[in-house]
């Protein structure tokens, strides 16, 4: 994999691990804001068990990888909204009012990652015993970019996609999202 590739993933799943971190002297978060945090922590170890069977650091077990492929799945599209319905919570990483002010536009980014989750999930469930050469990302995908900031200019079919670029757009996803949406420490 090239190293632009491993620089992009580890960027991203470091993205979603820091999400996941708090200090030992935060206060107990609601229970809502607890649901949002366990699945943001799921998806954090779902990207990371992802990525290290794309970049040959962990042995790929087909198993694994669909589970963890099902984890985008399960917290996307309107799970996800669910999620982030207004809180009162003041220990909330989540900008709620401009998520509040942008009910819209956040519904459209949980849309598309749950769009492109149902697309790697498929991919997961037809993959083979390897990582066959079908999965990587090629030079055969055009008119995108890697982390998914820029959509292809014809995703009608997005089964043509490798589920290696799936996954860089799914995280790019998330990384919009947090970009936009996650309060500033």
């Amino acid at each position: 994999m090239p190293k632009s590739c491993r620089f992009a993933i580890v960027s991203a799943v470091v993205v979603l691990l820091q999400l996941t971190s708090g200090t030992a002297n935060d206060a107990q978060p609601s229970p809502a804001v607890e649901r949002r945090q366990q699945a943001m922590k799921d998806m954090a170890r779902a990207a990371k068990t992802i990525a290290a069977m794309f970049s040959g650091d962990q042995a790929y077990d087909k198993t694994k990888f669909q589970e963890a492929a099902s984890v985008f799945v399960t917290h996307g599209g309107a799970g996800l909204s669910a999620l982030f319905a207004v809180s009162a919570d003041a220990k909330s990483e989540a900008d709620d009012q401009k998520i509040a002010a942008e009910r819209e536009a956040f519904d459209k980014i949980a849309a598309r990652l749950e769009e492109l989750a149902a697309a790697f999930h498929q991919k997961a469930a037809r993959s083979g015993n390897a990582i066959s050469a079908d999965m990587r990302m090629g030079s055969g995908v055009s008119g995108g970019s890697l982390l998914g900031a820029r959509p292809l200019r014809s995703e009608a079919d997005l089964s043509a996609i490798p589920a290696e670029h799936l996954f860089h757009m799914m995280l790019g996803t998330c990384t919009a999202c947090h970009s936009k949406y996650r309060l500033e420490k």
